[in-house]
């Protein structure tokens, strides 16, 4: 009998921290999330933390693949850059997001408007 119980215990722990190292579904989660993969060059795996119309999904891989290529302030800031939420702003099924972006002393806020689609947060256009 303890043994099952330990081993119930071991799994539930196991699962927590599977989760936790996941990052939650908050929507500064998941603004931070698109940034990451954006710094690790995966624009599709950014364009996936957007709502957006199917047929626009193409275009958004290549409007911010050619955006990522570009040589510029802003890039360097992503690609070296640390990502930290300033503030989360919910009000039902929508959030306003403001993440700091941190580079060698130097940096920029940007906002980030959420929705919530199908329990998840995406970032959207108002």
């Amino acid at each position: 009998m303890k043994k099952n119980i330990l081993f119930a215990v071991a799994a539930m722990l196991l699962m927590a921290l599977s989760f936790s190292s996941c990052g939650g579904n908050t929507p500064g989660d998941v603004a931070v999330a698109a940034l990451e993969a954006i710094k690790d060059g995966n624009v599709e795996k950014a364009v996936g933390y957007m709502d957006l119309p199917e047929d626009r999904v193409e275009y958004m891989v290549e409007k911010l693949t050619r955006q990522y290529e570009r040589d510029n302030a802003d890039n360097y800031l992503i690609k070296n850059g640390t990502f930290e939420v300033v503030s989360e702003n919910i009000n039902g099924d929508e959030a306003d997001v403001e993440v700091s972006i941190m580079a060698d002393g130097y940096g920029t806020t940007r906002p980030f408007y959420m929705r919530k689609v199908n329990g998840t947060w995406k970032i959207a256009s108002k």
